[in-house]
């Protein structure tokens, strides 16, 4: 797998942003096998996935629901918390992508789902993460956890994008072509967010410290979508 430090930096060489030398060590640990996301067991695992349509189609449905609750909330802190017009309009594009990938992501789960029936749609669990009532303003806070929300997903868009290619599944040009465009995406989010991100890790240790929570708490939930894809896919297997 290619490194999380050069998946970023192509990211943000693409966009010419700049960062400060405290935002690169902050990433250097996720090149370690130890961030799940960007690891070969996770590699491994989707491979597993796409070669059974029907569990692929179960975490795309999960992506479409993830990204529907984050356009919400993006779109809700823009509107009532920032005042700076630029960040604003960055984040209310950003809101918009995250719709439109909802509906990509959707499509793909309906293609790959087949004739299976309806119920084996996996049910998003009810989270605050999209409850703009439970927000304080803190935008720093904000923007760090978006920022390492979308190191992750860029890693997981990769590893997509890698095993697509070589799938035999009818699909698997037709899906590719969606992930490569939510990929593009994807690295400009990641490219803008690390502009104000690189900000605060110059000022703030507690910027460095709020880095480490987050990317922690994805390495917890990569752990709990291997134990979600490996139980669909013995399900499968069993014929349930």
């Amino acid at each position: 797998m290619p490194s999380m430090t050069s998946q970023v930096r192509h990211a943000l060489e693409r966009h010419d942003i700049a960062v400060c030398d405290g935002y690169w060590n902050a990433l250097r640990g996720l090149d370690d096998e130890s961030y799940l996301p960007n690891s070969q067991l996770m590699h491994d695992i989707n491979a597993a996935m796409f070669s059974q349509p029907r569990v692929a189609a179960l975490r795309f449905e999960r992506h479409s629901q993830h990204e529907a609750s984050g356009s919400r909330f993006i779109e809700a802190v823009a509107r009532r918390f920032v005042d700076d017009a630029n960040l604003q309009a960055q984040l209310l594009n950003h809101a918009d992508d995250e719709a439109r990938h909802c509906r990509m992501f959707a499509a793909l789960a309906a293609r790959f789902a087949g004739d299976a029936p309806r119920n084996e749609t996996i049910h998003p669990v009810e989270t605050g993460e999209d409850n703009i009532e439970l927000f304080n303003g803190d935008l720093a806070n904000f923007l760090i956890s978006t920022h390492t929300a979308e190191v992750r997903n860029l890693t997981i868009l990769t590893q997509y994008g890698r095993i697509l290619a070589a799938s035999q599944h009818l699909e698997g040009d037709r899906a590719r072509q969606v992930i490569d465009r939510i990929h593009e995406d994807e690295m400009r989010h990641v490219a803008y967010t690390a502009a104000y991100v690189s900000r605060e890790l110059e000022r703030s240790a507690k910027a460095h410290e709020l880095f480490s929570v987050y990317t922690d708490s994805y390495v917890r939930d990569a752990w709990a979508e291997v134990s979600a894809i490996s139980g669909n896919l013995a399900r499968l297997t069993r014929g349930q």
